[in-house]
């Protein structure tokens, strides 16, 4: 059965028009597997209506599709030698869907006649990112949390994992000290505070929780990035500190991303409404599918793309060409891959814009960017350790 809203919501989306709650709506659809023939369809004549008959002749519109939306890029690139045509900067940017756009929704450029390499990484291939994390107690006391869980839950005198089962039978848990969970390069985590509040943690960050103050605020602080849900709860605000700011809430969701090696803190809401402050200089008031960006002591105010701020928590990674150079594109994969970058010659000054799963192995990301650069840009991999050339 057709669904009517669907070629209306994929237009909006493609045209980068969608308001917070089609976005929504947009989600809904197409994680719905009643759907996927008809996404399949509109896909099918979104790419044939940018190519002409001849240059699809190259390529079967099926396998463009089935590309899209099924395949990782292992299964379509059987050959070192196989080509790959490139069409013009026509790309899906749809982190939210990550449940049918699994590895190659980037910039696919299928309908030009331009060739690119294919890098030979396989046998130094490193694995995504996993369940890691560490726990710090008041007293420096740490505990390695279980990779085998996907959270931990931080009740008033003791600790579970998300399954019920305890931490550490052994744990003496104060419940007036601050607690922390850092998760290393390549690791997420869960965390639910006592308050209901849940915290989902990014690669390489932290999150400080402090029980409930005197005057009743539920205080938290972050290093690099987390998505909250906040629980409602009017005579308790919820303040979250960062570097060079604070955040004040009262129940809703949002994602903060403040990494120490970039030059921006993005803080971007989902729903509902929040304060932003700038340590001693201003305050910002957010508004549902808003985003506050602090740089160099200031505060700026935009329209936030939703799914970009989110894909990571949709385990997609999702590129801005507007906005993303291959230097934030490579702080990103050293981050989840845990891998180190190193620059053959000058530093290339190339955007790249689009998605790719998180779940990929890093060789195929590689191969993707690499592709989505026009192949100007080159990588190879060897012992933990990503080299790129121009």
């Amino acid at each position: 059965m057709t669904n009517q809203r669907l070629p209306y919501l994929l237009s909006q989306y493609l045209n980068k028009s969608c308001s917070a709650a089609e976005l929504e709506e947009f989600y809904r659809l197409v994680t719905n597997n009643e759907n996927e023939q008809e996404l399949c369809d509109l896909l099918e004549a979104a790419y044939t209506s940018t190519c002409t008959k001849e240059q699809l002749d190259e390529i079967k519109q099926t396998e463009m599709v089935h590309t899209i939306l099924h395949y990782p890029l292992s299964q379509f690139v059987q050959k070192p030698e196989a080509k790959f045509h490139k069409k013009r900067k026509f790309w899906i940017q749809i982190a939210s869907i990550a449940a049918v756009m699994t590895i190659l929704s980037i910039p696919i450029y299928l309908c030009q006649d331009t060739e690119t390499s294919i890098i030979n990484t396989e046998s130094h291939d490193i694995r995504s990112g996993r369940n890691a994390a560490i726990l710090i107690m008041h007293n420096g006391t740490k505990i390695n949390l279980s990779e085998m869980r996907t959270g931990v839950i931080i009740n008033r005198n003791k600790l579970t994992y998300n399954d019920g089962s305890a931490v550490d039978s052994q744990l003496d848990l104060v419940s007036e000290k601050a607690l922390t969970i850092v998760t290393p390069r390549g690791g997420t985590y869960q965390v639910s505070l006592p308050d209901g509040t849940r915290v989902w943690l990014n690669a390489a960050s932290s999150l400080t929780y402090k029980p409930l103050q005197h005057d009743g605020i539920r205080k938290v602080k972050l290093t690099g990035e987390a998505y909250f849900e906040v629980t409602k709860d009017k005579s308790h605000p919820f303040i979250v500190e960062t570097a060079g700011q604070y955040i004040q809430v009262l129940g809703t969701n949002f994602n903060v991303s403040g990494y120490a090696d970039e030059k921006e803190v993005k803080t971007s809401l989902l729903e509902g409404s929040i304060s932003v402050t700038a340590k001693g200089i201003e305050t910002l008031i957010l508004k549902e599918g808003q985003q506050s960006v602090l740089k160099d002591g200031g505060l700026k105010v935009s329209n936030a793309n939703i799914a970009t701020a989110v894909g990571w928590k949709n385990n997609q990674f999702v590129f801005e060409e507007d906005e993303d150079d291959i230097e934030q594109v490579m702080r990103v994969l050293q981050r989840w891959y845990d891998v180190d970058v190193i620059y053959q010659n000058d530093i290339p000054r190339e955007s790249i814009g689009g998605i790719i799963s998180r779940a990929s192995p890093l060789s195929e990301v590689l191969k993707s960017l690499e592709i989505a650069s026009g192949n100007k840009i080159h990588f190879s991999l060897e012992e933990g350790k990503v080299f790129v050339r121009n």
